[in-house]
């Protein structure tokens, strides 16, 4: 059971958070174990489990927030003004002007800067629904950086040339009730060049323009990711076309022997194998591609790999990690994890199929878009309910290397997803 727990002075949050509910349920979330109750302290509280997180929404940039009361979180709406030149670790400060643009600023829990670019304004008098969405989607278990993606999408509109003289309120044709879904209405994450810096500074956001080249879609289908590179061999032998290397302890000795062959064996059998974390020796070896995860993204030689020809694959967990990746022009997305998995340790909390929907409507919003893959539990009881949310390829684990038959195994997820281009291809 979650609660939103409301002080008497945002009691009018209880119909808009109830509306905001109600988009979420016709998207498809179970909504039935949110409630929406009076607090008894000047906080917003979300409760979820007996963890109590406290939000505090503040209007007034000059003040110190923590001299008001010790809230978890500040939100601090700036209406354009720009930021303070000394920034709270607690504050979330929306709207915050700078080049034309407007900008949301945090401290993540990791002690990155992160930053969102909008062109519209949250006017005044709509702070409330943008808190409203805001809440709604913490309660739904978004992490904090999607909850705030998801509240500015849902409260604006484009407009055909930034700056502040053009800045209006959101269109009211747009409706408080449907969940975002189009692609143009969210903001983008920039990229900072040091997430980590002591202070933040502007001249951080990263300018430089990647574009990696692209996979072949018609062999981005199944799949499999492996320890071995004999595992790699037995697969191609059995005519899967796409696979990843990825090999968990970087002290492993025979390590770069594996890389070495694992990229033969994909010329051999002209397939696409992407070799995971070890980019500087899929470099080396020149592999077909190299897979990354949000964390490679503040380390890895991007360029360097981009220059070199090598395929790019980034894992993302989310909205705000989808539209981030997308700024690197990658070769493909891959989202997830989608169901509990033992094979690795996750930082978030599976996305399930409902959340893996809605991103894959977003990122396909937008022609031509990026393949995307779906990786996390992924088997043969859940692969068709995966596969009918629109990506474009299914990463399997332990459903392939622990397979009795892993021909067999290959056949049935082939036919799975042979099933459902079938159906979608039948007239109505």
């Amino acid at each position: 059971m979650v609660h939103i727990k409301l002080p008497s002075q945002q009691q009018a949050l209880t119909s808009m958070i109830t509306n905001c509910l109600s988009a979420a349920k016709q998207v498809g979330f179970a909504i039935e174990d949110i409630a929406i109750s009076p607090g008894h302290c000047e906080y917003i509280a979300v409760i979820d489990q007996d963890q109590a997180t406290c939000y505090s929404v503040l209007h007034d940039a000059v003040q110190d927030p923590s001299s008001i009361n010790n809230a978890d979180r500040y939100l601090l709406y700036l209406n354009g003004q720009p930021l303070p030149e000394i920034l709270n670790d607690k504050t979330l400060y929306i709207d915050a002007y700078f080049e034309g643009e407007l900008h949301d600023v945090w401290l993540n829990a990791e002690q990155e800067y992160r930053v969102l670019r909008s062109s519209h304004v949250i006017a005044p008098l709509h702070s409330e629904r943008h808190l409203a969405w805001f809440f709604t989607c913490l309660s739904l278990e978004f992490s904090l950086q999607d909850a705030l993606m998801l509240a500015r999408a849902a409260m604006t509109v484009p407009l055909p040339h930034s700056s502040m003289n053009k800045l209006r309120e959101p269109d009211s044709s747009v409706s408080r009730e449907t969940w975002p879904t189009e692609r143009f209405l969210f903001p983008t994450p920039l990229i900072m060049v040091n997430e980590r810096s002591a202070k933040f500074n502007w001249n951080c956001i990263e300018k430089q323009w990647f574009d990696y080249q692209p996979i072949e879609r018609d062999k981005f289908n199944l799949y499999p990711v492996v320890t071995h590179y004999r595992q790699i061999e037995k697969l191609l032998m059995l005519g899967v076309k796409t696979v990843q290397l990825r090999i968990k302890n970087p002290l492993q000795k025979d390590l770069e022997e594996q890389i070495k062959h694992a990229v033969a064996l994909g010329e051999e059998h002209d397939a696409q194998v992407f070799i995971n974390d070890y980019w500087q020796l899929a470099i080396k070896h020149q592999a077909y591609g190299v897979h990354l995860g949000q964390e490679d993204l503040q380390v890895a030689d991007l360029k360097l790999i981009q220059q070199m020809g090598l395929r790019l694959g980034l894992s993302t967990h989310g909205y705000y990690e989808v539209l981030k990746a997308a700024q690197f022009n990658p070769s493909y997305i891959a989202l997830g994890h989608i169901f509990p998995t033992p094979t690795k340790q996750m930082p978030s909390k599976p996305q399930g199929v409902i959340k893996l929907k809605l991103y894959q409507q977003m990122i396909s919003s937008l022609m031509p878009h990026e393949p995307t893959v779906a990786i996390g539990g992924i088997d043969l009881s859940n692969a068709k309910q995966v596969w009918q949310c629109g990506v474009s390829s299914l990463a399997v684990v332990r459903a392939i290397t622990e397979a009795p038959d892993i021909q067999l195994a290959i056949n049935q997820f082939a036919q799975i997803m042979q099933e459902d281009l079938a159906d979608v291809a039948e007239p109505a």
